[in-house]
């Protein structure tokens, strides 16, 4: 994929005064559907690049979001060792009993600890 600038984009906009897009196209070598994408965001925005809706940095994570993420990554660590030590320890459970077991072990740390 080819970055286009704004200002060809633009000229395809002034071609499509007199050209169809489809001319426009051989004549620019450029792809049918790029050209049409343009023309469409002009008609509907006036311009032909799309304009991110804020601008600036990403925010920064809080650090209230971060402890939440932690402790999610934790509980997500500990279900999964569980899992794969009730799998070690039979290894022919059934997926249902699976989900058993790990609905009761999660029922049991949401309500006696804390991660």
């Amino acid at each position: 994929m080819r970055h286009i600038p704004e200002a060809a984009k633009q000229q395809w906009v002034t071609m499509s005064a007199h050209m169809k897009s489809s001319d426009i196209a051989r004549v620019t070598h450029s792809n049918h559907r790029t050209i049409n994408r343009a023309l469409r965001l002009s008609r509907l925005t006036g311009s032909v690049v799309q304009k991110p809706l804020q601008a600036g940095c990403p925010r920064q994570l809080t650090h209230d979001v971060k402890l939440s993420l932690m402790c999610h990554w934790k509980s997500t660590i500990l279900l999964s060792q569980y899992l794969e030590a009730c799998v070690e320890r039979n290894p022919d459970i059934y997926v249902h009993e699976l989900q058993h077991a790990l609905r009761e072990e999660w029922r049991y740390h949401r309500r006696h600890c804390t991660f």
